[in-house]
């Protein structure tokens, strides 16, 4: 179940990023999603 909502949360983020173009973003994105999960 945890290791789906990560992949399923990733692939999320992954089409965001590649939308935006932005790497910073990307990271940014991934940092916010370790936090709100801790």
């Amino acid at each position: 179940m945890e290791y789906k909502d990560v992949i399923l949360t990733f692939m999320a983020i992954k089409r965001v990023a590649i939308r935006s173009g932005n790497t910073i973003n990307f990271m940014a994105s991934i940092a916010v999603s370790d936090k709100e999960r801790l």
